[in-house]
């Protein structure tokens, strides 16, 4: 909607001052002046849900033209892809392959191994268990601190907590128990997501496995420092699967 033009009164002797104001009107908000977003090539926004409740995977399934996803391993997420791309194509006449989806990963990556393991140490000593904690809290809804220090939570009776440890039991298997600090310690870096650690090329790879595990199309990358991903510097490597090409450089 064109608002009426507005002439300003401009001190004395200078010109005046032609304002043409436009103002975006929406059912739930309203813009002033231009719509601050590109439009998209398909000259509609693109729907990005996230979310694997029952709620959030119909209406993923409905709507959803890509979908974030989040897991320690692609055993993971693999099942809830698989759901969503089926009730796409029976309830709804879907193309289960038209929605895309984008896994959370946060790579770390060294020139060597070794160097990647020690950055990756380096990183977790930085990190707060109180504060991941919390921050578990917020994104679980689940308050790890009505638990014992060395209790062990695959024996909880909440299934959600059983569930979340038990996928992260199968994406590290060297945790021998899982206690509330275990679980703090194990989300400083990386969070909810996947934390791969190594070469460039071992990274490529791994990519290039929940690939073909778990369905993804994408990822999503987390960072955890200014200069981990975005500023990475080396030769890199290349990882492919069916019509996917990862390309990757290597940490400073």
């Amino acid at each position: 909607m064109t608002v009426p033009t507005e002439t300003l009164s401009p001190p004395s002797g200078k010109k005046s001052l032609i304002l043409n104001a436009f103002v975006e009107m929406w059912k739930y908000f309203n813009v002033p002046g231009p719509h601050l977003c590109q439009p998209s090539p398909q000259r509609t926004p693109v729907i990005l849900q996230a979310g694997t409740s029952k709620a959030g995977k119909t209406f993923a399934a409905q709507h959803a033209e890509a979908i974030f996803v989040a897991g320690h391993s692609p055993a993971v997420v693999a099942k809830s892809i698989a759901e969503i791309r089926t009730l796409a194509q029976e309830q709804f006449e879907r193309d289960p392959q038209s929605i895309k989806f984008l896994a959370l990963l946060c790579p770390l990556l060294g020139r060597t191994e070794e160097e990647a393991r020690e950055k990756f140490q380096s990183y977790r000593r930085l990190g707060s268990i109180d504060g991941a904690l919390a921050l578990f809290g917020g994104w679980t809804g689940i308050d790890l601190d009505t638990y014992g220090d060395e209790e062990e939570l695959r024996h909880v009776e909440s299934n959600a907590i059983r569930s979340a440890v038990q996928g992260w039991s199968k994406a590290t298997p060297e945790v021998a128990t899982w206690t509330k600090s275990t679980v703090g310690q194990h989300i400083t870096v990386g969070g909810l997501g996947a934390t791969p650690v190594g070469t460039a090329e071992q990274v490529a790879d791994e990519m290039d496995h929940w690939v073909r595990e778990a369905d993804v199309d994408g990822f999503n990358l987390g960072n955890i420092s200014g200069e981990s991903v975005w500023e990475a510097r080396a030769e890199g490597a290349t990882g492919r699967s069916s019509g996917f090409e990862i390309s990757l450089a290597c940490g400073r």
